[in-house]
């Protein structure tokens, strides 16, 4: 699935669908945040942060 479809049906309330978007860019989001943070554990948590943030923020996001 395209991820402009998996977005939109994330912002319709598909938790699957915003699961396959975190299984696409979790090590993306992790690989960032480790760089920055130099911690394994502190780089899962920001990174698990910013998912949560994401999901909850889906209703704002204008361009899929």
């Amino acid at each position: 699935m395209e991820l402009v479809e998996l977005v939109r049906s994330a912002q319709a309330g598909d938790r699957d669908a915003f699961g396959v978007i975190v299984l696409r860019f979790q090590d993306v989001a992790y690989a960032g945040a480790i760089s920055w943070l130099g911690e394994a554990e502190d780089a899962r948590d920001v990174a698990q942060d910013a998912f949560v943030d994401a999901w909850e923020s889906l209703g704002q996001l204008r361009e899929p």
